[in-house]
């Protein structure tokens, strides 16, 4: 039913974001305009002027249990491959919203299932999964308050403009022996 669902107001909310690189911080800086409270965790923990506190991996079960919605923004390593749990999620409010936008492998899809379907937590969104696309059989697929886009959120006329200004610096810098832009680090994973 089209109006079964229920509308939120995002200002005055609490958003936590797992991993502070740049798509967390872009995140971040998106909410602040919602006038929503920031929180992020990430390994290595820096200021920012868009979250209220930015801590370390050991503050994440805290981070689960203060806010409204929580975005996962982290690489896939074997360090973050089931970081989010079943009994991570359970930390969560009974409010709360789940969003996934960087890789699939990091939340316990099963889990999340389940914690949706029982009213554990509010719902899910979902732009990385694992496997890509999940199978035909999936709950994910037919769970309510769970909504799963084609991992392409990021896909936007600008994303290619910016890639294609990216390339072209680096070959700039390659030509000149000076260091290129968003360098992965192999031991790191990303």
């Amino acid at each position: 039913n089209y109006y079964a669902w229920r509308q939120i107001d995002l200002a005055g909310s609490s958003l936590g974001i797992l991993g502070y690189g740049n798509i967390g911080q872009a995140v971040a800086q998106r909410a602040q305009g919602f006038e929503m409270d920031i929180y992020a965790v990430d390994k290595y923990p820096k200021e920012s002027p868009y979250a209220k506190e930015v801590w370390g991996l050991d503050k994440l079960d805290h981070l689960l249990s203060l806010v409204d919605f929580f975005v996962v923004t982290l690489p896939i390593t074997e360090e973050t491959r089931g970081m989010i749990s079943r009994e991570r999620i359970g930390l969560m409010k009974k409010n709360a919203h789940l969003i996934v936008i960087s890789r699939g492998g990091i939340v316990d899809e099963q889990a999340l299932v389940e914690a949706v379907r029982s009213g554990q937590i509010a719902g899910a969104g979902l732009d990385a999964l694992d496997p890509e696309p999940p199978d035909p059989d999936s709950p994910l697929w037919d769970t309510p308050n769970i909504i799963l886009s084609p991992h392409a959120s990021a896909l936007t006329r600008d994303l290619y403009v910016g890639r294609r200004e990216c390339f072209k610096e680096n070959l700039r810098r390659y030509l000149a022996d000076e260091p290129f832009l968003y360098v992965c680090d192999k031991h790191k994973g990303f």
